[in-house]
C-alpha cells in the first residue's frame, strides 16, 4: 500500500503520524513507533498490540475520524 501521505511530526511529548489526505492522526512515544506503524500499513501487517491496532485503523480510514463529545453530567450542561 502507498504510504506517501503519512507524515511523522515531532510534538512536545513525543511524535505524531498524520494522514495528510484525511487529517486523521495518532500519537506515539518514539520515532521508532511511528516508522513501525507506517511499515505495518505499507506491508499489510496486523499488529497484536491494541494501541497499534487502533492507530492503524485511524490512519487507514477513508474519512476524517471524530470522537463523540463527552459531557460530564456532574458539571451541568455546556452553554
Amino acid at each position: 500500500m502507498n504510504v506517501s501521505h503519512l507524515k511523522v511530526k515531532k510534538i512536545r511529548k513525543g511524535f505524531m503520524v498524520v494522514n495528510t489526505k484525511t487529517g486523521n492522526h495518532t500519537h506515539m512515544r518514539s520515532k521508532y513507533g511511528c516508522y513501525c506503524i507506517i511499515k505495518f500499513i505499507r506491508e499489510g501487517i496486523e499488529p497484536d498490540n491494541p494501541y497499534l491496532k487502533e492507530s492503524k485503523r485511524r490512519l487507514t480510514q477513508e474519512r476524517e475520524w471524530r470522537k463523540d463529545r463527552y459531557i460530564n453530567i456532574q458539571k451541568g450542561a455546556v452553554k
